[in-house]
């Protein structure tokens, strides 16, 4: 009886090692995907910091060579728009208080282009989508003036 007693723990040391070095490798498995991960979203912040500076060196540019687009829209032409927009971001339809209230008015022809503040030529959006916008804008004005800098060599 003592020997069954024996045998039945043995078995089930047996068993929890297995279970354990499943559970083990499970765990490294799942490490090793969580430091990839770590790894895209860390080189994702880099790129997303350069393309935010790339904006900022390029908005400081253009403003310090043409001053008065800096000027910014009134809060009450901005409520407006808010208003007709019921709130809502114009692409992802969230509503911009619940998210972020800074940011949520866009000009859909860049002022700097048309210099054009009227509420026709605002829309609202989130941060989110009003930085995906503006860095698509901006990367497009970018590229276009570096091509022009080369034609003028």
């Amino acid at each position: 009886m003592k020997k069954d007693v024996e045998d039945i723990l043995k078995i089930k040391d047996e068993q929890m090692n297995k279970l354990k070095s499943n559970f083990q490798k499970k765990i490294n498995g799942i490490t090793k995907h969580v430091l990839k991960l770590q790894k895209v979203v860390s080189e994702r912040k880099k790129q997303a910091i350069k393309d935010h500076n790339t904006i900022k060196e390029f908005k400081r540019l253009l403003y310090s060579e043409y001053p008065k687009l800096a000027n910014k829209i009134k809060e009450n032409k901005k409520a407006k728009v808010r208003k007709r927009d019921n709130n809502l971001c114009a692409f992802c339809k969230r509503n911009v208080f619940e998210i972020n209230p800074d940011n949520t008015i866009h000009h859909i022809i860049p002022r700097h282009l048309t210099k054009d503040n009227s509420p026709e030529n605002l829309i609202t959006l989130c941060g989110e989508c009003h930085n995906v916008l503006e860095l698509k804008i901006y990367r497009r004005l970018i590229k276009y003036f570096k091509e022009e800098l080369e034609n003028k060599k």
